[in-house]
């Protein structure tokens, strides 16, 4: 994996091609630029989307799959914005694709997108682009040669400790790059993945205290200072971060604060729902350490995320006989969920100051986890 898939180490969503014209007020200036996409032979079936970063236009007729050779496009927008191509056609047919890069619409700027087999390279005339590509560069030549490394160590298990490390050094690497070289990619970046916040991303803490420290200032006027902090408002979260409350209701109804379920100790909090047997099933299996820990101060509640009624939940809890307490959101009323970052399963382990210390992957993970902080 190169640097340039580094800040992009996430699910890509399914979305349509998009070109579209932004038309600013009267009294602002404009960000034109022309793209010309072009695939190397024998890289079929491709289908590209263009579209912002973070937004989602289903109903978008525009994509292309190159038929001609080529595809050009002119895009003008209010302001720099960051954009995104990918191949839908392979989204659709493996459930996933190599085939992505983003980039910057800003004033003037001439880009070249090639596709050559799994690789979307991308050449940019704009100014703020090319101060994002030499980051990039940088740090590829810092860290590619010890990620290639990584396939001679025969040891599964020292391989996968090896490139967690690297995977940690890289992001110190590039926030101090972002700190010491300010550039609006980092924000609009941050932007986009905070629009699309998911809970086992642990980097948002780190980038927005760099953002508030550093970025506040940079480019006043521009709409992504507004994006940053209306994404704060929701009280997301965070890894690293205080616990947010937030209201839910018990099963009889009644609305309560999530805070009011966080014990003296360390708390588990699990984000499940009935129409989701995986979640079920991970509930079940949180019980038995639930046992082991109690009386060594964990406490766990449950989120429940049901639809139209609460009478499979009850049901559940009736046979699965849950021994902490479940509280519902019931039809998204409260849009907790959006909160935690989860459409369905997720876990948040607080210690006793309510910060989140955790978010395990799966039952066997928290196992590993709890006896850091609880002991074996």
């Amino acid at each position: 994996m190169t640097p340039s898939n580094y800040s992009k180490h996430m699910k890509i969503q399914i979305l349509p091609l998009l070109c579209i014209l932004f038309y600013s007020n009267l009294c602002g200036a404009k960000e034109t630029c022309s793209i010309r996409v072009t695939a190397s032979e024998g890289t079929h079936p491709i289908e590209l989307v263009i579209k912002p970063s973070g937004q989602d236009p289903q109903n978008s007729n525009y994509r292309t799959s190159l038929a001609e050779g080529s595809y050009q496009c002119r895009i003008e927008t209010d302001e720099i914005e960051l954009y995104e191509i990918t191949d839908l056609r392979e989204i659709l047919e493996k459930g996933s694709t190599r085939r992505f890069g983003s980039f910057l619409i800003e004033d003037g700027a001439d880009i070249k997108i090639t596709v050559d087999g799994d690789k979307v390279n991308i050449v940019s005339t704009g100014p703020e682009f090319s101060k994002w590509e030499k980051m990039l560069k940088s740090a590829g030549e810092k860290f590619d040669p010890e990620f290639a490394a990584i396939k001679n160590i025969k040891d599964p298990n020292e391989a996968d400790k090896k490139e967690e490390e690297l995977y940690n050094a890289y992001s110190k690497w590039t926030l101090d790059y972002y700190a010491n070289n300010p550039m609006i990619y980092f924000m609009l970046e941050l932007s986009s993945d905070l629009s699309s916040f998911r809970h086992e991303t642990h980097s948002y803490s780190d980038r927005l205290d760099l953002y508030h420290s550093k970025y506040e200032n940079l480019y006043p006027g521009h709409s992504v200072h507004k994006q940053i902090a209306d994404a704060e408002s929701k009280g997301y979260q965070i890894f690293g971060r205080k616990y947010n409350d937030y209201k839910v209701r018990t099963l009889s109804g009644e609305t309560v604060n999530g805070s009011s379920y966080i014990g003296e100790g360390y708390t588990l909090v699990v984000c499940w729902a009935t129409w989701c047997a995986p979640c079920r099933k991970e509930a079940c299996g949180i019980i038995p350490l639930y046992e082991k820990y109690k009386d060594r101060g964990l406490t766990v509640f449950s989120l429940a995320r049901e639809f139209k009624s609460t009478d499979n939940l009850k049901s559940a809890i009736e046979k699965d006989r849950y021994p902490w307490e479940t509280l519902v959101d019931l039809d998204d009323e409260f849009k907790v969920f959006e909160q935690h970052g989860a459409t369905s399963s997720a876990l948040f382990l607080l210690d006793p100051d309510h910060k989140i210390i955790a978010t395990p992957f799966s039952v066997e993970e928290l196992d590993a986890t709890l006896p850091k902080y609880l002991g074996q």
